[in-house]
C-alpha cells in the first residue's frame, strides 16, 4: 500500500498541488467489479481544502480520479463494525456511498484518517460516527496519555528540574564571585543564605513602599467603571430613541410601498383598458363597408375584404376569462358577430349569382368546331378569384355557409363541364370513325380467306361507373357506340374483296388517326383539370396535406402486370427517383368529383369503345396512360385529380389489355389445321409477327414494357406448344416441314425485332429448326442405295462379333463378288432419276415463303455425301486390293444435286 500511496502522490496528487493522506483500496457492495481506491486529500494552497477522491486504474496501468466529495459534505461515517471484523463502510453525502474495503486494519486506519481530519480542519460541523469503535478507542486512548505524561512530568520536577541557560550563566558568576565555593561548600552556602535573607528583606521593603501606588490604582479602576457605568447609561437612551426612530421610519416605507404599489395598479389597468378597447374597437368606416359597400365593384370589395379581417381580428383575439364576463365585452363581441353574420349572407347571395351566371352560358359547339377541345372557364376564375380572401375570411367566420358556397359552386358549374365533357368525348368518338377508321379489323388468326370470329360489340363488356350503372343518357350513347361499330363490323365482312395491302394500309391508317385522337383527348384533358383544381385550391383555401412517407404512398397508381390490381410502385421506374408526392386534400376530391363526375365514366365509355374498335388501341391507352401517371410522378407535384383517375383508367386498361393477350392465346389454341395441301406458316405465327411488330413500336422505350414482355412469354410458350399440335395433327405436310417452316420463320422474326426478353426463346426456336431440318432430310433422304446401307451393315455386325476387317471378304455373304452385284444395282443413272424424284417430293412439302427448298437440298447433298464416304472408308479397310469402287464419284453426286436445283 506504501508504494501505490507514493505513486498516486506522485502522479495524480502532487501535479495537482496537493498532499494525499490516506488511501484505501475498495469496491462496490454487491458488485464483483475491478478495485478502485479511496483517497483523501489536502490542497497546499492557503485555505487548505479537504477531498474525497475515487481513483481507478486504467487499462494503461495509469490511475484517473472517477468521483469527488467535499469533506465539508461528509454527513455521517457508518462503520458497520459491530463486531470488528466487517470491512464494510459507509460514507453518507447527499446521497449513501456502500465501500468494503480490502481488510478490516486498511478500514480502521483510513476512518481514523478520516477523523483526524475532520477535527483539524472542520470547526463548525462534524459528520457524525456510526458503530465506529475504533475512534472512541483512539479518542479516549489520546487523553490517558496526554494526562499521563503531565503527570510523570509533575513528579520529575518534585525530583529536578533543568537550570535554564539563564540560571546556568548566573550561578557561574556568583561561582566566580565567592572564592572556595567549591573546595569549601558550608561557607559558601551560608553565604547564600545570608544573601537570601538581604533579598527577601529589600522584597518586603520594596512591597510596602508600593501600597500608596496600588491604592492610587485601585481608584483609578474604580473611577473606570464609573464611567462605564455611565456610559452604559447614556447608550441605553441612545438604543431606545433609534428603535423609535425605526418603527417611524418602517410606517413610512410600508406607506410607501402602498402608494407605488396602487400607482401601478392604476397604470396597468389604463393599459389594460385601452388595449381591450383598442381590440375590440372597429371603425365606423368598417362597418359601413360591411353594411353597404358594393361588392361588384373593385373598390368596395377591398373595403369590404379590409374591414371584415378587422372584425375577424377583433374576435378572434385571445382575452383573459375575467374580461370575457364583462358587459360590454359581451355586448361588443355580439355586435361584431351580427355584423359579420350579416355581411357573410350578402356575401353568399352576390356569389351565388356569380355561380348561377356561368352556369347557365350557352351550349357548347364542341362537335362542330374544326379543332378538337375544351372550353375554357378562364371568365368565370377570374371573376372569383378576387373573392379568394373573403372565402378565407368566411372559412373562419360561418363554416355553414362556406359549405353552402361549396356546393353552390359544384352544382353549377358540374351541369356546364358534364355537357362540355359528354360533348368532347362524342365528338372524339366521330373523329376516331371518321375517313379510313371503317377498314378497321379483328385480330385474325386464319389465312385472309376465313377470320376468327370476335365477340359481338354489342355484347361487349360495358364500362362500369362508379356505382355500377349507367344513366339512361350513357346507355344511350352506350348502344349508339356499339351500333356504329357493329354496322362497320358488318361492312368490313361483306367486303371481302378488299386486298390485303389495301386493309393493311385502311388498319394503320385508322390506329394512326386514333392515336392522334387520344393524345389531343389527354392534352385537352389535362389544362382543364389543373386548372380547375388549382382554382378551386385558390379559392375555397384548401392547403394541401403533408405526404406520408409509406411503401404505398411513393406511387399510387402503378398496375400488378399479373391481374390489374393497384401495386406499390411502377415496374420499370428506379424507386430512388420517385419523388414524395403531396397527396391530393380530400375536400378538393370531393368538389373535383362533383365538377366532374361524368369524367371517369366517358373515359371508360372511351376506353371501352376503343377497344372494341381495334384491340391494338388498347396498348396505345396503356403505354400513354402509364407514361402520363408515371410522368406526374417523378415531377414531384401534388396528386391531381385528372391523375387519380387516369389511375383508375389505367387499370381498366391493363384488363383489357390481358383479357387482349387472353383471348389471343384461345384463339392460337382453337387453330384448326388448314385444309390446304401445303402447311407452310401457321397463320398465328404470322400474326404473331404482326402482333410483335406492332407492339414493339407502341411499346419503345414505355414505362410500361414490363407488361408487353409478360405477354410476350406467355403468346411465345402458347405458339411454341401449338406449331407441335399442327405438325402432330397435319396430315398432309410431313411433321419435320411444319416444325422447321415455322421455327425457322420464328427464328427470323425474334432476330430482326431484338425483342431482348426472348433471347432464350429465339435460341430454342433455332434448335428446334435446326433439329426439325435435321430429322426431316434423315426421313426424306433415308437411304438412296439400300442394298449397299443393307450390305455394310451387316458388315459392321461381323465386326462388331470380333471378326477382323481384312476377314470379312472371305464370308460367303459378304464375299467381293456380293459386293459387286449389289455396286452394280445403284448405276449412275438410277441414282439421278432417285434424287430427282426426292426434289420433286420436297418441293411439293416446302412453301415458297420460307424459300428452305435449297437449304435443304443442299443438306441432303452432305447426307448423301456422308454416307458415300463411309462405304467407301469400310471398302478401304474391308477389301482391301480389292480394285472395287462404287460406279459413281463424289464429284458425279455434286453434279447431280447442282443440275437438279439448277434445273428447277
Amino acid at each position: 500500500m506504501a508504494a501505490i500511496k507514493h505513486n498516486l502522490q506522485r502522479d495524480l496528487f502532487k501535479p495537482n498541488e496537493e498532499r494525499l493522506h490516506a488511501v484505501v483500496s475498495v469496491t462496490k457492495v454487491g458488485k464483483k467489479k475491478k478495485a478502485s481506491f479511496l483517497c483523501v486529500a489536502v490542497t497546499e494552497v492557503k485555505p487548505e481544502t479537504v477531498s474525497i477522491y475515487q481513483v481507478k486504474r486504467t487499462e494503461k496501468d495509469s490511475y484517473k480520479k472517477r468521483s469527488n466529495w467535499r469533506l465539508k459534505d461528509l454527513k455521517f461515517i457508518d462503520g458497520k463494525d459491530e463486531t470488528n471484523e466487517n470491512p464494510e463502510f459507509h460514507l453518507h453525502f447527499d446521497k449513501t456511498y456502500k465501500w468494503v474495503a480490502s481488510s478490516v486494519q486498511d478500514k480502521n486506519n483510513f476512518i481514523i484518517a478520516l477523523w483526524r481530519l475532520c477535527e483539524r480542519h472542520l470547526t463548525q460541523r462534524k459528520p457524525q460516527l456510526l458503530h465506529v469503535s475504533v475512534i472512541e478507542d483512539v479518542i479516549h486512548g489520546g487523553e490517558s496519555s496526554r494526562a499521563q505524561q503531565h503527570t510523570d512530568e509533575g513528579a520529575g520536577v518534585e525530583d529536578y528540574q533543568e537550570l535554564t541557560k539563564r540560571e546556568e550563566n548566573d550561578l557561574e558568576y556568583m561561582i566566580s564571585q565567592t572564592e572556595n565555593a567549591i573546595s569549601n561548600i558550608e561557607a559558601f552556602t551560608e553565604q547564600l543564605s545570608r544573601d537570601l535573607s538581604v533579598l527577601d528583606g529589600a522584597n518586603i521593603h520594596s512591597i510596602m513602599n508600593a501600597e500608596p501606588q496600588v491604592e492610587s490604582l485601585m481608584q483609578l479602576l474604580n473611577d473606570a467603571l464609573n464611567e462605564l457605568e455611565n456610559l452604559d447609561t447614556r447608550l441605553t437612551g441612545y438604543d431606545t430613541l433609534l428603535r423609535e426612530v425605526r418603527a417611524q421610519m418602517e410606517v413610512m416605507e410600508d406607506k410607501d410601498k402602498h402608494m407605488v404599489t396602487e400607482s401601478t395598479n392604476r397604470k396597468k389597468l389604463l393599459e389594460e383598458v385601452e388595449a381591450l378597447v383598442s381590440t375590440l374597437d372597429v371603425p365606423e368606416r368598417n362597418i359601413a363597408a360591411l353594411q353597404e359597400a358594393d361588392l361588384s365593384k373593385g373598390m368596395g370589395l377591398k373595403e369590404c375584404t379590409h374591414a371584415a379581417f378587422s372584425v375577424l381580428h377583433a374576435l378572434q383575439t385571445d382575452l383573459s376569462p375575467g374580461l370575457t364576463e364583462m358587459r360590454a365585452v359581451k355586448e361588443q363581441r355580439d355586435k361584431l358577430l351580427k355584423l359579420s353574420s350579416d355581411f357573410a349572407q350578402r356575401l353568399k347571395h352576390h356569389l351565388f349569382e356569380i355561380f348561377t351566371r356561368h352556369g347557365i352560358e350557352p351550349e357548347t359547339v364542341v362537335q362542330h368546331s374544326s379543332e378538337l377541345c375544351i372550353p375554357k372557364h378562364l371568365a368565370c376564375h377570374n371573376d372569383l378569384v378576387p373573392f379568394s380572401d373573403l372565402m378565407k375570411w368566411l372559412k373562419e367566420v360561418d363554416q355553414t355557409v362556406f359549405l353552402q358556397l361549396c356546393e353552390a359552386y359544384t352544382q353549377c358549374l358540374s351541369k356546364v363541364y358534364e355537357r362540355e365533357l359528354k360533348d368532347f368525348f362524342e365528338a372524339a368518338k366521330q373523329r376516331t370513325l371518321t375517313k379510313g377508321v371503317r377498314g378497321y379489323s379483328a385480330f385474325k388468326m386464319t389465312g385472309s380467306s376465313s377470320a376468327v370470329n370476335r365477340e359481338d360489340p354489342r355484347m361487349s363488356p360495358r364500362p362500369s361507373p362508379r356505382k355500377g350503372s349507367l344513366r339512361p343518357k350513357e346507355k344511350a350513347q352506350e348502344r349508339k357506340d356499339n351500333d356504329s361499330l357493329s354496322i362497320g363490323s358488318d361492312s368490313r365482312s361483306r367486303s371481302g374483296s378488299l386486298s390485303s395491302m389495301d386493309s393493311s394500309d385502311q388498319l394503320q391508317e385508322g390506329r394512326s388517326k386514333f392515336e392522334r385522337v387520344f393524345d389531343i383527348l389527354l392534352l385537352e384533358l389535362e389544362p382543364v383539370c389543373t386548372a380547375e383544381q388549382e382554382f378551386v385550391q385558390k379559392f375555397f383555401d384548401f392547403i394541401l396535406e403533408e405526404p406520408e412517407l409509406s411503401e404505398t404512398s411513393n406511387n399510387p397508381f402503378s398496375v400488378d402486370s399479373s391481374d390489374g390490381a393497384m401495386s406499390s410502385r411502377p415496374k420499370s421506374v428506379d424507386s430512388t427517383d420517385v419523388k414524395d408526392r403531396t397527396p391530393l386534400n380530400e375536400e378538393v376530391r370531393k368538389i373535383m368529383q362533383g365538377l366532374f363526375n361524368v369524367l371517369e365514366t366517358e373515359l371508360q365509355s372511351y376506353i371501352h369503345f376503343a377497344d372494341r374498335l381495334d384491340n391494338f388501341n388498347t396498348m396505345y391507352m396503356l403505354v400513354k396512360i402509364g407514361h402520363f401517371v408515371i410522368t406526374t410522378q417523378l415531377s414531384g407535384s401534388p396528386v391531381s385529380y385528372l391523375s387519380q383517375q387516369l389511375g383508375n383508367c389505367l387499370i381498366s386498361v391493363k384488363r383489357l389489355f390481358d383479357k387482349f393477350i387472353t383471348s389471343l392465346k384461345k384463339q392460337i389454341e382453337e387453330t384448326k389445321v388448314p385444309k390446304t395441301k401445303k402447311c407452310g406458316v401457321l397463320p398465328f405465327v404470322s400474326k404473331f409477327e404482326e402482333f410483335a411488330a406492332i407492339s414493339e413500336s407502341v411499346f419503345k422505350n414505355s414505362d410500361r414494357r414490363n407488361d408487353l414482355d409478360k405477354a410476350y412469354h406467355h403468346l411465345i410458350r402458347v405458339v411454341f406448344d401449338n406449331v407441335e399440335r399442327m405438325a402432330e395433327e397435319h396430315q398432309k405436310t410431313p411433321r419435320g416441314v411444319v416444325m422447321m417452316e415455322n421455327y425457322h420463320h420464328l427464328f427470323r422474326v425474334l432476330t430482326r425485332l431484338k425483342i431482348v426478353c426472348l433471347e432464350n426463346e429465339k435460341r430454342e426456336a433455332k434448335k428446334k429448326y435446326l433439329d426439325s431440318q435435321k430429322m426431316y432430310v434423315k426421313d426424306m433422304l433415308g437411304r438412296p442405295m439400300e442394298k449397299l446401307s443393307i450390305f455394310f451393315e451387316g458388315v459392321q455386325e461381323r465386326i462388331a462379333a470380333g471378326v477382323k476387317e481384312d476377314e470379312v471378304g472371305y464370308q460367303l455373304a459378304f464375299s467381293k463378288q456380293e459386293l459387286r452385284k449389289n455396286i452394280k444395282e445403284y448405276p449412275a443413272k438410277e441414282l439421278k432419276k432417285g434424287l430427282e424424284q426426292l426434289y420433286k417430293k420436297v418441293e411439293k412439302h416446302l412453301c415458297e415463303e420460307e424459300n428452305l427448298l435449297q437449304v435443304v437440298w443442299h443438306s441432303m447433298q452432305d447426307d448423301f455425301i456422308q454416307q458415300y464416304k463411309h462405304f467407301e472408308d469400310l471398302i478401304q479397310r474391308c477389301y482391301p486390293g480389292s480394285m472395287i469402287n462404287l460406279e459413281v464419284t463424289i464429284n458425279d453426286i455434286l453434279t447431280f444435286f447442282s443440275n437438279i436445283a439448277q434445273s428447277h
